[in-house]
């Protein structure tokens, strides 16, 4: 069925209609802003608008519901009466419009619910937290920080900003109602484009807190040599994986626009955890076998039969208007179904070779710890800064914390007795998180992270003051509940606990080495301090007090911890 898509105009903004299934009528209202478009500490004010706006819907006949991915935001229905249309979108005009500065702290809540309960991003927000840093597609591995700090005039303007009749699109699948209105401000369209990915030697892999299945980060372009690459890939797994192997249940794959022409791709397998090593030798091989042979004309056409079969379908009216509803939100010209169709069936064997080589050249894996089919085919991304400042250094005052810390007026550098290094510079600030306890976390633009405790160091509160006035005060998140623990007695993990860099070595060798939190938290005192807690309970047991004995065994316990923690420190554990 070939859909034939007419344009239009409602109140300034850009309109597209096509025939839909008998009896159903869908329709969004797409916006070209997403979580792509914010900072870290603005993360999540999209998803805030999204939620505000629809607050004062009621239960209605038809169904709806909003969402906001990397670069849209949509909200939209289905409905059988083409007269709802009409009354949904009337009220997501209001509610773009309307003052909800009173609902804000509920909405808070209500998100920061949503995000407990979710989870983290898993794998894949580590994957383009290590390709992006702390910007655009990398904010998937953060806090949605702006559902702490913004307040309602910070909402108000960003929903100024991106929620007008430029920067829209609306599409109908079915018929226009009577009536239909779009009472939107005036603005021009945003055409953004992608973030640049850091300067990274790809292929390469990182460790990830899972224990088991492999996950792989893919970026290519839109051309649908790629499409076809990424999805023979697909093919090609699940048969090997499942079906000769038996090690994988479920592979999967999805796809991302991270820019006006760039396309991020995820493919993940699931394993048991013994046979992971297996699993993950498997889909390597079977990428490398795909990259040097190329795909077979079989396999090839099985793909574009598959997307001509899919545009026959009567539900394919509404992807083409998805689709080229987006390419007008990004200023690219969009396709028809028989111009698509066109493009795919032109697709050669040698075009998807080259996709492939192309893919496998962005490619980063993401492993559950060290999987030796992956090490010894690409290198570890980076977990130390390459950057130094030279400055005041400052010493812990733990000597079980073998670090150095360095300020100046261009950064902030914590190094470990090796001379590894996480560095955050002032001019590549992403955000300075601000517990409530005084614990801090600089956050660079690179993903790297430095935890700043001012207890922990020697004059630490003047540090830790210093910085925060080198800090611009809108990259500054307050957040009132205690800070996090470190993580790891080793200097990546102070170093880069908290942050989205994994705790490895520059080598991917260095194992994390957990500390005892209640061990930590008595080595911070020296020996005459348990000297006298032991004397003191001695004294009060002579005087026949029960509470004696429990200052003597809070001594020698107090005193045993102090001692190991020097014992570690001097052999460099």
């Amino acid at each position: 069925m070939t859909s034939v898509i007419e344009r239009g105009v409602v109140d300034g903004v850009t309109a597209l209609r096509s025939n839909g299934v008998p009896g159903r009528h869908l329709a969004a209202l797409t916006f070209r802003v997403g979580r792509f478009d914010e900072t870290l500490p603005t993360a999540g004010i999209t998803h805030m608008v999204e939620h505000l706006t629809l607050s004062g819907q009621q239960e209605v006949g038809y169904r709806f519901n909003a969402s906001v991915s990397g670069r849209y935001t949509t909200f939209y229905l289905e409905t059988g009466n083409p007269a709802d249309i009409a009354t949904f979108m009337t009220a997501v005009c209001r509610g773009l419009s309307a003052d909800h500065s009173a609902l804000l702290d509920r909405e808070r809540r209500i998100l920061r619910t949503e995000a407990a309960s979710r989870g983290g991003a898993g794998a894949l927000g580590t994957c383009l937290a290590e390709r992006y840093g702390a910007r655009g597609p990398g904010l998937a591995n953060y806090q949605e920080f702006a559902l702490q700090r913004a307040d309602w005039h910070e909402v108000a303007d960003w929903r100024k900003r991106w929620f007008t009749t430029g920067n829209a699109v609306l599409w109908i699948a079915g018929d226009i109602p009577h009536g239909l209105r779009l009472s939107l401000p005036p603005g021009r369209a945003v055409f953004a484009g992608a973030v640049t990915p850091l300067d990274l030697a790809l292929p390469g892999y990182v460790a990830v807190q899972a224990r088991s299945g492999i996950g792989l980060s893919l970026l290519g372009d839109r051309s649908h040599a790629q499409y076809a690459a990424a999805h023979i890939l697909q093919r090609r797994l699940t048969q090997v994986l499942r079906h000769e192997h038996g090690l994988s249940y479920d592979v999967q794959l999805a796809s991302e626009d991270v820019g006006r022409d760039d396309v991020h791709w995820w493919l993940a397998a699931d394993a048991l955890p013994e046979q992971t090593p297996m699993a993950a030798h498997m889909l390597m091989t079977t990428i490398e076998a795909l990259v040097d042979r190329g795909c077979d004309a079989g396999e090839l056409a099985g793909y574009q039969r598959l997307v001509h079969e899919n545009a026959q379908q009567p539900e394919a009216s509404v992807a083409v208007l998805q689709r080229q509803a987006r390419a007008l939100l990004d200023g690219r010209p969009p396709r028809s179904a028989e111009e698509s169709s066109r493009l795919v069936a032109g697709v050669t064997v040698p075009d998807v070779a080259t996709a492939a080589r192309a893919l496998r050249a962005s490619m980063i894996v993401a492993t559950p710890g060290l999987v030796p089919a992956v090490q010894g085919r690409m290198r570890a991304l980076p977990t130390w800064s390459q950057a130094t400042v030279t400055g005041t250094e400052h010493q812990p005052v733990s000597p079980g914390l073998a670090l150095t810390l360095t300020t100046s007026a261009d950064g902030v550098m914590l190094t470990d007795k090796s001379g590894n290094r996480v560095t955050v510079r002032y001019a590549a600030v992403a955000a300075l998180v601000r517990w409530n306890d005084s614990r801090h976390s600089l956050i660079g633009d690179d993903g790297f992270t430095i935890m700043l405790d001012a207890a922990e160091w020697r004059d630490g509160a003047s540090v830790v003051a210093d910085i925060l006035r080198r800090v611009p005060w809108n990259l500054v998140v307050p957040i009132d509940e205690p800070g996090p623990q470190r993580r790891t007695a080793t200097a990546q993990g102070e170093a880069a606990g908290g942050g989205s860099k994994p705790a490895q070595g520059a080598g991917g060798n260095k194992q994390r080495r957990v500390r005892s939190p209640v061990l930590a938290r008595y080595a911070r005192h020296g020996r005459l301090r348990w000297a006298l807690t032991i004397a003191l309970g001695i004294v009060l047991a002579l005087s026949r007090l029960p509470m004696g004995y429990a200052c003597i065994a809070i001594g020698v316990f107090g005193l045993a911890a102090y001692e190991i923690q020097r014992y570690r420190a001097s052999r460099g554990r």
